[in-house]
């Protein structure tokens, strides 16, 4: 399964419901040849690294053929059965960021009737932030040094 962009992974809001598997919003049936590979490819975390950790969110990166793919592990604002926050578990690959990531995460599970926690949401927009802030210090940075280099 090559050039997956979103592979998510829904659990079920009750015991006699089933889980969820879609890929590029496209569901795909427990008895799909496939649905293992791609389960296999959102529980397989050791290959990444973990940039954000949270008593419920975790989030992890990695370069995989040239592009960044973002492991998200979380539960959605919705509630099962029991009340309890329906977890589920997204693959976004060729994002260009975290917050691009989550967008697409959101825009996947909105059809489906989920959303992101807001919690979570804040979470990875001040993690992202905090990247961007770096970012601009080090250019500054790295401007100040050429222009004193040059001088």
């Amino acid at each position: 399964m090559e050039n997956e962009k979103i592979i998510l992974w829904i659990q079920a809001k009750s015991v006699d419901d089933v889980n969820l598997l879609f890929h590029n919003g496209v569901l795909i049936n427990k008895d799909d040849v496939n649905y293992m590979e791609l389960y296999r490819k959102l529980v397989e975390k050791d290959k990444y690294k973990k940039i954000i950790s949270t008593d419920n969110l975790s989030v992890y990166k990695q370069h995989i053929k040239g592009e960044q793919c973002y492991l998200i592990h979380s539960n959605f604002a919705e509630t099962d059965v029991a009340g309890r926050q329906i977890g589920f578990m997204a693959l976004v690959s060729g994002a260009d960021n975290l917050s691009d990531a989550l967008e697409k995460l959101i825009n996947e599970s909105k059809p489906y009737g989920y959303s992101c926690r807001k919690s979570d949401v804040e979470i990875v927009k001040k993690k992202s932030g905090v990247s961007f802030r770096i970012l601009m210090l080090l250019g500054i940075l790295l401007l100040v040094i050429i222009l004193l280099y040059c001088i």
